[in-house]
């Protein structure tokens, strides 16, 4: 029973850290987008300064990289967050099986505990019985000596 708890504890704690990674997957996307979107702001800005300066240019470029790099920096984080996910799963799946088997053997048990109780019992009364009926000889053999004995003063007495 007690592995039983564990094991749903376990399922309970795996289930609320997927839930954490998703949350944090989510946060990450929405501020990586954010950044791309600040990003595309700023790389269209120096696009219009483009126009006016070579300078302007160059700064296009390295926030074009940032961008891509960003961008492949949250794929690769994405990624490595569906790997856990699915780790998590697996070890969901896992802990649900296991949890399955200890029911299964838990009843098991329980049955063979009930059989158990029920032979005792028989064996008990069937005892029980027993001494009842060597009880119930032994009075009747008492009361056999006892009227011989009885029968034996009698004749003595005449």
């Amino acid at each position: 029973e007690k592995e039983a708890e564990l094991s749903a504890l376990k399922v309970q704690s795996n289930m609320e850290r997927v839930s954490l990674v998703d949350e944090n997957t989510a946060s990450l996307s929405k501020e990586y987008s954010l950044e791309c979107e600040k990003a595309r702001a700023s790389t269209e800005a120096a696009s219009k300064a483009a126009s006016e300066s070579a300078s302007a240019v160059i700064h296009v470029m390295q926030e074009q990289s940032r961008v891509r790099q960003a961008a492949a920096d949250i794929r690769s984080q994405a990624l490595s967050a569906e790997r856990v996910v699915h780790q998590m799963k697996e070890q969901i799946q896992t802990l649900n099986e296991e949890c399955s088997k200890l029911k299964d053997a838990l009843k098991r048990k329980a049955e063979e505990l009930a059989e158990s109780t029920r032979a005792r019992v028989d064996i008990e009364k069937k005892a029980s019985q027993r001494v009842s009926e060597i009880e119930q000889r032994a009075q009747d053999n008492i009361k056999s000596v006892q009227e011989a004995f009885d029968q034996m003063k009698m004749g003595m007495d005449e």
